[in-house]
């Protein structure tokens, strides 16, 4: 997706479909998603853009990506930690709940990730 920034033009996503002409993404391998979900993630993607902000923040930061996410790839969590200055990147093959699915090393990439932080 690009925006305009002043007189820059910022481009950070692949280019997407118009609105309502995005794909379910539904096979055998992937579950339907719920009702609601692609007005959800619409509302999202057109009206909520943080990122300009990223760069400012100064704490510790650890972004985790899920692999097998369906809302939110490892391309979306990447662009956050190369865009927070000194984020930590993490991946755990889980879907969207890896504290769920993988709790053993979801709490084991945060142990580590608070242990270096408070070094």
């Amino acid at each position: 997706m690009c925006r305009r920034r002043g007189r820059e033009e910022a481009c950070l996503d692949p280019p997407r479909p118009p609105r309502g002409q995005r794909p379910a993404h539904t096979s055998p391998h992937r579950p339907a998603r719920p009702p609601g979900t692609p007005e959800h993630l619409d509302l999202l993607i057109d009206q909520v853009d943080l990122r300009e902000d990223l760069a400012a923040i100064t704490v510790p930061t650890s972004v985790i990506s899920t692999t097998l996410d369906q809302l939110f790839t490892p391309y979306h969590h990447r662009q956050l930690a190369d865009t927070i200055p000194g984020a930590e990147y993490a991946e755990l093959s889980t879907g969207h709940l890896p504290f769920v699915e993988r709790p053993e090393e979801w709490c084991a990439i945060l142990l580590d990730f608070l242990g270096n932080a408070s070094a």
